[in-house]
């Protein structure tokens, strides 16, 4: 499974719901399927439908995500919208809709025990390395593509920021591959790529977001280089 992880704020979600788009219109045959645990459920379905179409807000009233969302009516985008999740909920979606991919928006939000609300921070770093290490074994045995949101408000928003999450008990190193969002002095975001290897890899993508939310790359820069 995959990571793409950055501070609040920083466009998360609009990266996973363009990354949802750019899968679908890939390829023809895949199957996508987006868990969204963030936001409430009418500001989700605004962005799926500013990012997906060209209609404006006042266009859809009335309408079904499936009337203006293409890849929703043909059944090849599954959105599902849940306040947080476990290891139960997954299987139980993964097995109805049989999606090739799944994102997570976001890993955060995961519980191990719905019966309790509150835990400590050494509680959930635990539990994201639990589930860290589950869907590592689950996307292994079944074959399916997990793509998790995850919040980090440590560091400077820089590369450093990956290094600081080794208080999660390791959970990054269960990722085959951690893409880090932030942004630099020109307000661009940047786009980086880190391989959980012996030796760690990372390239820098830059893009922007257009006016209806859309990522634009416009740059590629560096070589990969070691850590």
């Amino acid at each position: 499974f995959n990571i793409i992880m950055g501070m609040t704020g920083i466009g998360k979600t609009w990266f996973g719901i363009n990354f949802a788009k750019m899968l679908l219109e890939a390829n023809e045959n895949v199957k996508v399927m987006h868990i969204e645990t963030e936001l409430e459920k009418n500001v989700f379905i605004h962005r799926l439908i500013k990012v997906f179409t060209d209609y404006d807000k006042k266009d859809v009233i009335g309408k079904n995500l499936s009337d203006v969302i293409e890849h929703i009516s043909t059944g090849r985008y599954i959105v599902k919208k849940v306040s947080t999740f476990t290891k139960q909920l997954i299987e139980h979606l993964v097995s109805k809709h049989n999606p090739d991919i799944i994102i997570i928006d976001q890993l955060n939000h995961y519980t191990d025990d719905m019966r309790k609300s509150i835990f400590t921070a050494t509680d959930r770093w635990r539990q994201l390395a639990d589930f860290g290490h589950y869907l590592l074994r689950y996307s292994l045995s079944t074959g399916k593509t997990f793509i998790g949101l995850m919040q980090t408000n440590r560091g400077g928003g820089d590369v450093a920021d990956l290094s600081a999450i080794a208080e999660s008990f390791n959970i990054t190193w269960h990722a085959r591959l951690i893409l880090q969002i932030s942004d630099d002095e020109d307000g661009n975001f940047i786009y980086v790529a880190k391989c959980s290897e012996a030796v760690s890899k990372r390239r820098i993508f830059r893009f922007r977001f257009d006016n209806r939310m859309r990522v634009r790359f416009f740059r590629i820069g560096g070589e990969d280089e070691d850590e």
